[in-house]
């Protein structure tokens, strides 16, 4: 039986700036980390803080004011795992998997993060290293991704592509924490797909909109006029993983496709600085000034998806390993079938739908 890790107790930790929505998920995740879990609306309103306390905000939310006023206090953050759900966390589908960063955050290249330093400088075992490589071939099988939305199944670009490379192109929420931070002179859609047609002249290139700027709910639409000038072929329906099992390469900013296609046997491009660029596996256009440490897929594999993050199991009502989590995120989709990326319309009717559920679970917690 694989163990869930256990992490530091505190005496109260408080949740800062946290919506109504994301509260009763939230405490299902941190409940077991403290004697008391309090969610307060600013941080500007805590008091009496103790060094057995502890604060949590949400990704980089918060930052300049807790980082200057509470020195001594251990501040944690939070984001989205990388095996999340089936459907968009912008729809409000509440997610299978977090992670929590006593250190940073992963996406922040210009500070350490906890995932940073396991991969800097944890020591592999070899059972852990034949756990990846079981995890690995699990994944490929099934095909999961991070939201698991559109059309499962075999993809043949090579019939219309005629022999050329064919590069993918993922991609991103350009107002994004990982791309605001991650990137220098690659930092949107439109200058990243130029890049792309630039080096690469005679491949066939594929652009695929990121399902959260398909529907309406992010910044990052690229011009049709561009799309025409550069790309051969933009997919909108095909779920990620059979748009990356389709290609040679992919080339993206800071996308967490790049992570994905890597574990499907992909070449990888990166134009800015995710957390698996810099170790040896990737071909990076920047490099990293401190990531020096060469790493298999199997120890960035295990680092990223068993020592980093959380997986909380909403059925059993319990945090579960990723083994776990990967057998029900496939019987959710098996249930709903391939999920779609909603319209405009409906993704604001859905999301009405799951703020409401929400919002009765936080009374009820």
């Amino acid at each position: 039986m694989i163990e869930v890790v256990a992490n530091r107790k505190y005496r109260t930790l408080y949740c800062v700036g946290f919506s109504l929505w994301k509260r009763s998920f939230v405490y299902k995740y941190v409940r077991d980390r403290a004697n008391c879990v309090r969610f307060i609306r600013c941080a500007s309103l805590l008091t009496n803080l103790e060094p057995t306390d502890a604060i949590l905000v949400w990704g980089r939310k918060s930052d300049l004011f807790v980082d200057s006023t509470f020195n001594g206090v251990d501040v944690l953050r939070m984001e989205d795992g990388f095996l999340r759900s089936v459907g968009l966390g912008s729809n409000l589908r509440r997610p299978n998997s977090l992670v929590i960063d006593e250190q940073g955050i992963y996406y922040d290249p210009t500070k350490p993060s906890k995932l940073e330093t396991l991969l800097s400088t944890h020591c592999f075992s070899e059972q852990e290293i034949a756990r990846s490589r079981a995890l690995i071939e699990t994944i490929r099988r099934s095909k999961l991704s991070k939201y698991n939305v559109g059309q499962t199944g075999e993809v043949d670009f090579r019939k219309i592509a005629k022999g050329k490379v064919l590069i993918l192109i993922p991609g991103q929420v350009e107002d994004d924490a990982s791309v605001t931070l991650g990137c220098v002179n690659v930092k949107t859609n439109t200058q990243l797909i130029q890049s792309v047609k630039t080096s690469h002249p005679d491949a066939f290139i594929i652009y695929k909109p990121h399902p959260d700027v398909l529907c309406g709910n992010r910044k990052g639409g690229v011009a049709e006029a561009t799309l025409s000038k550069y790309c051969d072929l933009v997919v909108t329906d095909i779920d990620v993983i059979s748009c990356i099992n389709a290609v040679d390469e992919l080339h993206t900013m800071t996308s967490l496709s790049g992570f994905e296609a890597l574990l499907h046997k992909k070449k990888v491009t990166c134009y800015g600085l995710p957390f698996y660029a810099g170790w040896g596996l990737t071909k990076d256009i920047i490099k990293h000034p401190y990531r020096n440490r060469i790493l298999s897929l199997y120890e960035l594999v295990f680092a990223s998806l068993v020592l980093y993050p959380s997986y909380y199991h909403w059925k059993k009502d319990q945090l579960t390993t990723p083994e776990l989590t990967i057998d029900s995120l496939e019987s959710e989709r098996l249930l709903k079938g391939a999920y779609k990326a909603d319209s405009a319309f409906s993704s604001k009717i859905n999301t009405f739908i799951e703020k409401t559920k929400r919002l009765i679970e936080t009374v009820m917690t």
